[in-house]
């Protein structure tokens, strides 16, 4: 099992999600790591999508470094940009 740390910008953008009306948690973040609906990279940073709802799936940045999983930040995306 890896281990996931959430920086403080990444908690901080769970609860600014929650206040627009994305009723997302941490445990919803685990998921999109653990079981993505698509992967990509960027540099030295991994990207999860997991669907949220019809029209969005949540995009997860993280770095992966020495067996731990640091979440940097999350957002909202448009399925249909990333063909999910």
């Amino acid at each position: 099992m890896i281990q996931i740390y959430f920086t403080k910008h990444s908690k901080d953008k769970i609860l600014l999600l929650i206040g627009h009306g994305f009723k997302i948690s941490e445990e919803f973040v685990i998921l999109a790591i653990n079981s993505p609906d698509k992967v990509f990279y960027r540099g030295n940073q991994k990207m999860f999508l997991k669907i949220f709802d019809e029209k969005h799936a949540i995009q997860v940045v993280c770095e992966e470094k020495e067996g731990i999983t640091k979440v940097i930040t999350i957002f909202p995306v448009r399925r249909r940009r990333y063909g999910i």
